[in-house]
């Protein structure tokens, strides 16, 4: 029954930090919700960025923050003894250890080693895959970066290019990749307009690419040039007004 809930407002935050004044025109920023299945550390450390920014005070972090809570995070911080959260720091302690299990686990270097190039795959395309999962590795070398990169790349005329070419670092390895990147798109965005162009001259009707049909153009061509020959009326000569399609063909 509904008489039998008690929907009396408790706080686990101090009445100090209940009675600290909000700021006038402030506003809750718009943060995605946490509820309570994703790495804690994360919200923790972009709701504390997104505040700082405002110039918020320690009771205003501890204010706001259930406002970024739902599901299940919202029920374990009501949850909380009341009274019992003095700080931010406090909050943020019992917060991330409450849903500590959801962490994200940060994998190290040897994770780098698994990641090759599949076939059919762009450069740009593995370079991408393996920037990504790098940034998940803190602290890692960029010259273990440049070796474990250069070992999953297939073997191909970039390969053989780097090999030929010492590569001195990983930025090195960027730069040139970005380069020769570029050229592929190029490339391709070339082949494909060339490819267009040659579908329609193809498919117009009347018009036929055959080699003979080429080499009959080029003798209407040459006779039509023997009649204006260097614009000089002495040399020019006329073609029979009688001449056969199949004298030219």
């Amino acid at each position: 029954m509904l008489s039998d809930r008690n929907f009396q407002e408790s706080s686990p935050l101090t009445e100090a930090i209940l009675q600290h004044p909000i700021p006038i025109g402030f506003k809750v920023p718009n943060i995605e919700s946490y509820d309570g299945t994703t790495d804690p550390y994360e919200h923790i450390d972009y709701y504390r960025t997104i505040m700082h920014i405002q110039r918020a005070s320690d009771a205003l972090l501890c204010q706001v923050f259930p406002a970024t809570l739902k599901g299940q995070a919202r029920t374990w911080f009501y949850s909380l003894p009341p009274g019992t959260i003095p700080s931010f720091v406090k909050l943020a302690k019992v917060f991330v250890e409450q849903f500590m299990a959801n962490r994200r686990i940060a994998k190290d270097s040897s994770h780098l080693s698994g990641i090759r190039q599949n076939e059919g795959e762009s450069l740009k395309e593995y370079f991408q895959r393996f920037s990504t999962e790098a940034r998940q590795i803190p602290g890692v070398d960029p010259e273990l970066l440049r070796g474990v990169f250069l070992g999953g790349l297939r073997p191909g005329p970039f390969y053989s290019a780097l090999m030929r070419d010492t590569v001195h670092s990983y930025t090195d390895l960027i730069h040139r990749m970005e380069a020769q990147i570029s050229a592929d798109e190029a490339i391709n965005a070339h082949r494909k307009q060339f490819e267009q162009i040659s579908g329609k001259r193809k498919g117009a009707p009347g018009l036929d690419n055959s080699f003979s049909q080429q080499k009959s153009m080029g003798k209407i061509i040459y006779l039509i040039g023997l009649c204006h020959q260097d614009g000089n009326p002495d040399r020019r000569r006329s073609i029979p007004h009688s001449i056969r399609l199949e004298q030219i063909y």
